[in-house]
């Protein structure tokens, strides 16, 4: 990631995207129509930002 600019904005731009997930608030099980798809997606796409964020720094408040 150091040698590399391209890995570097890339990391940049999904810890910058977990300070702004931080405050808000958790994913409702709130069904609109037949599929949840929508919230499942949210839901990944939280889970992977905030769990590389939480390895790569350690920091307990991606953790929670």
């Amino acid at each position: 990631m150091q040698d590399d600019t391209t890995w570097e904005n890339v990391h940049k731009a999904i810890v910058t995207e977990c300070v702004r997930l931080r405050p808000v608030a958790a994913i409702e099980n709130i069904q609109s129509g037949r599929l949840l798809l929508d919230k499942s997606n949210d839901a990944l796409r939280r889970l992977f930002m905030l769990s590389y964020t939480y390895r790569i720094t350690q920091k307990q408040q991606y953790l929670t």
